[in-house]
């Protein structure tokens, strides 16, 4: 916002507005963007010699192709577009996927859903959430106080992070990898049920340290000691009306 009123962007920014789509034009060596009015409708066309993409790689969710997924009765969504109409309690909820939404999700889901089953497609690291060094009412009346205090803070959360990236060096990373690596094994290990560590705890062959996004929790591999909760790796091979119909087809 800073920079588009230092630039006086704004009079030439055009919101409300989604791009249908940019073509390449070869012989005018330009592209022909053309564009919706969300409010009105209303579609227009736009040439430009530059196009720049930035509406992210995470933008737009892979939705549900399993077979059959068009005929179940219940609510059916993808996490980036949640149903905050939906309510979970005393359901039956099924969870495809095990990443970074799904580790925050199923802890909430758990504590109202009559059982939440999960699937599996993948495994990942998971570490104990770091503390925050600096909760104490002693750093904030300081962050309140000091001036330049939080500046500091901020320093040294800056440090402290770019010395994680070692883990995707090659071999001068290989020890940092093995410490995250051993952390993660004994956190899973130690309190997750032993039935599912097969599906939890990668190994450095399966899954290098760095590769894939790390996964901090301090909900998730708790909430998999409920009653109610199950974890699977039997992949969902249709959908009916009223159920999900899995196939016992191991990953691992």
């Amino acid at each position: 916002q800073d920079v588009a009123r230092t630039y006086k962007l704004y009079p030439m920014a055009r919101f409300g507005t989604q791009v249908k789509e940019a073509e390449w034009q070869e012989q005018h060596s330009h592209w022909k963007v053309t564009y919706r009015s969300i409010a009105s409708g209303q579609v227009r066309t736009a040439t430009a010699r530059v196009l720049v993409n930035g509406s992210g790689a995470l933008s737009v969710p892979r939705e549900c192709d399993v077979d059959g997924h068009e005929q179940f009765k219940g609510p059916l969504f993808h996490s980036a577009k949640w149903d905050t109409s939906v309510d979970t309690r005393g359901k039956n909820v099924v969870v495809l996927g095990n990443g970074c939404s799904a580790t925050q999700i199923v802890p909430s889901i758990a504590k109202q859903a009559k059982s939440v089953t999960q699937i599996v497609r993948a495994k990942h690291w998971y570490a104990p959430t770091p503390e925050d060094p600096f909760r104490s009412p002693a750093v904030r009346w300081l962050e309140r106080n000091v001036p330049g205090f939080i500046q500091l803070e901020r320093a040294i959360f800056t440090v402290v992070l770019d010395i994680h990236f070692l883990q995707a060096w090659n071999r001068e990373g290989s020890a940092a990898r093995q410490r995250f690596a051993d952390n993660s094994t004994l956190y899973v290990s130690t309190v997750a049920p032993e039935r599912y560590h097969h599906l939890l705890i990668p190994t450095q062959d399966e899954l290098k340290v760095a590769c894939k996004r790390r996964v901090f929790d301090d909900a998730y591999i708790p909430c998999l000691n409920m009653d109610n909760v199950d974890l699977t790796n039997d992949q969902a091979h249709r959908i009916t009306q009223d159920e999900v119909v899995l196939t016992a087809l191991p990953l691992y």
